[in-house]
C-alpha cells in the first residue's frame, strides 16, 4: 500500500539503470546456451539491466562448437581453447590444461617480484607480502588447474629468489 504525497511535493525520481559486472552463463549445448542468453535478455531488458555485448566471453569447452552466438545484438565468437577466462577469480581454459592459466600465474608472480625487487624494504615486510599477497592469490586463481610440481616450482622460485 502507497501513502499520497502531500499536496504540492513532487514524486522523487528513481533511477532503475543497474549494470552487470559478471554473468556467468553455462550451458550442455549451443542451442540450450541460446535458450539462455534469449530468457536473461528479456529478464535484463524487463529490469533495466544493462549488459556490454563487447565485453562478453565464450568460452566453449564442447570440441565440436565453433560457431558464434549472438547476445544482446552482439556477435560473440568463442575464445581460442588455449587462452584462459576468469569467472569468480579463479582462471578456466577451455581446454583444461595448465599452460595458459600457469602462464598468466607466472607472469603475475614476475611483476609482484620485480616491483618488492626494486623497493627498499625490509626482509620482514617482503616476506609479509609473500605470505599475504603472493601465495594465496595464485592459489585461489588456479583452484581449477591440476599444476605440474616442476612448474610450482618454478612460479615460486621466483620470490625466493627476492628475500
Amino acid at each position: 500500500m502507497t501513502t499520497p504525497l502531500a499536496p504540492g511535493k513532487e514524486s522523487p525520481m528513481v533511477s532503475n539503470a543497474a549494470f552487470v559486472d559478471d554473468t556467468n552463463l553455462f550451458a550442455p549445448s549451443n542451442s540450450n546456451l541460446e535458450r539462455i542468453t534469449d530468457v536473461s535478455s528479456e529478464f535484463f531488458r524487463i529490469h533495466g539491466i544493462e549488459i556490454n555485448g563487447k565485453k562478453t566471453e565464450l568460452l566453449a569447452t564442447n570440441p565440436t562448437h565453433n560457431g558464434t552466438i549472438t547476445y544482446r545484438g552482439s556477435q560473440i565468437k568463442p575464445q581460442d581453447k588455449s587462452n584462459a577466462s576468469t569467472i569468480l577469480g579463479v582462471w578456466f581454459s577451455a581446454d583444461d590444461k595448465a599452460k595458459a592459466t600457469t602462464e598468466l600465474a607466472r607472469k603475475d608472480t614476475s611483476t609482484i617480484c620485480n616491483i618488492l625487487g626494486r623497493k627498499k624494504t625490509t626482509d620482514k615486510k617482503c616476506i609479509f607480502i609473500i605470505n599475504a599477497v603472493l601465495i594465496p592469490e595464485p592459489l585461489y586463481r588456479l583452484s581449477a588447474t591440476l599444476i605440474a610440481w616442476q612448474e610450482i616450482e618454478r612460479i615460486t622460485a621466483q620470490y625466493r629468489k627476492v628475500v
